[in-house]
């Protein structure tokens, strides 16, 4: 599996809202952990790479 290189959580957000989802709902679609999709929306990752999560 690929490694992603940065995430637009304003647009993650935003295809979510789009499709009527949840983020949670995402992350059971695409095989990934909630925790880590709520991480992504609520920007904890940008604090761990020292930099912002949306390009």
């Amino acid at each position: 599996m690929e490694r992603i290189q940065s995430v637009n959580a304003a647009r993650m957000a935003w295809c979510c809202a789009d499709h009527g989802i949840t983020p949670g709902k995402l992350a059971a679609e695409v095989d990934m952990a909630p925790n880590t999709v709520s991480r992504i929306m609520v920007g904890e990752l940008a604090q761990c790479f020292g930099r912002g999560v949306l390009r």
